[in-house]
């Protein structure tokens, strides 16, 4: 037995709908053009996985997007965008081993609690509302 199988069998009608599975794919890059090594297999997953299920894309970023691109994504699911700050790289040894204390002592990666937007926040709590996944209620919490 597959764990997705698993999870169907115990959320039936939260993970499904009209015989697709609903997907929430949260990136922190946008996949069009796919035209360097982390937006290739993204854009790749993206496309074959709305072949045969609902797919939403949460994208979570700091670049803006050009229209023709997001035209070109929306055809396989529907998009939300929230722009947030560029992310600061820390520089110098004190500030990696603050940065790697705070990863291990929230269980989280640093530039996870930096870069959690509350528009984000918020959208994702909505979306869990309507019921779009109870595990992920149970990471977001964990956040």
């Amino acid at each position: 037995m597959t764990l997705l199988t698993m999870i169907e069998e115990k959320r039936p009608n939260m993970s499904k709908s009209n015989g697709k599975l609903r997907i929430l794919l949260i990136i922190t890059a946008f996949p069009f053009p796919p035209d360097n090594g982390s937006k290739i297999p993204t854009y790749h997953r993206l496309r074959w996985l709305a072949e045969q299920n609902e797919i939403t894309v949460l994208c979570v970023q700091a670049d803006d997007i050009q229209p023709l691109h997001l035209e070109e994504i929306k055809k396989y699911c529907t998009v939300h965008l929230i722009n947030v700050p560029p992310l600061k790289k820390a520089r110098g040894l004190l500030a990696r081993g603050k940065n790697l204390l705070r990863s291990l002592w929230h269980g989280v990666p640093y530039f996870l609690l930096d870069n959690i937007s509350k528009e984000a926040q918020i959208w994702l709590d909505q979306q869990v509302n309507q019921g779009v996944s109870t595990s992920l209620k149970q990471r977001i919490t964990m956040l």
